[in-house]
Formats: C-alpha cells, sequence, structure tokens
C-alpha cells in the first residue's frame, strides 16, 4: 500500500483520509477522478465512510506495474 499511498499523496487532487498504515488506502477522490476511472474499468465505490472516502486495497501479488498503471489514468483527470 505505500508505493499507492505515495502515489496519490502527490496528486494535488487527492487526499488521503487516513494514514496508510498496511495494504488498504482510504482516499478523497473528486468525483471526476471517479468518473474517469469507472469508465476506466475500474469499480469505484462512493460509499465507503458515508461517501467521504473510497478504499483501496493491495495484497501481496499487487504489481508495481498496476499500481504505476491505475496513478497514471488518475493523473490523465484535468
Amino acid at each position: 500500500g505505500k508505493k499507492l499511498s505515495e502515489g496519490l499523496n502527490s496528486n494535488q487532487n487527492i487526499e488521503l483520509a487516513y494514514p496508510t498504515e498496511a495494504n488498504e488506502v482510504f482516499a478523497r477522490f473528486l468525483k471526476p477522478t471517479i468518473e474517469h476511472l469507472n469508465s476506466e474499468g475500474y469499480k469505484m465505490n462512493q460509499e465507503e465512510l458515508g461517501g467521504k472516502a473510497v478504499r483501496l486495497v493491495t495484497s501481496w501479488n499487487t504489481e508495481s506495474s498496476e499500481i504505476e498503471k491505475f496513478l497514471k489514468i488518475i493523473s490523465q483527470v484535468k
């Protein structure tokens, strides 16, 4: 979760909702970002924490390239 957390934290349009302590990252996304991710095939659940954040989960077999792709897609939102 560290690489994902750091990548999200470097995006000015995203705010981490809580410090990342393990493989779950809670972040606040603007609506256009969520819509863009959904159009790219991701299923973003806006209902986490009463609609205040989304939860992203990495696992032991999450590839760095998958995280990089996700962060690149997010960076396309202006």
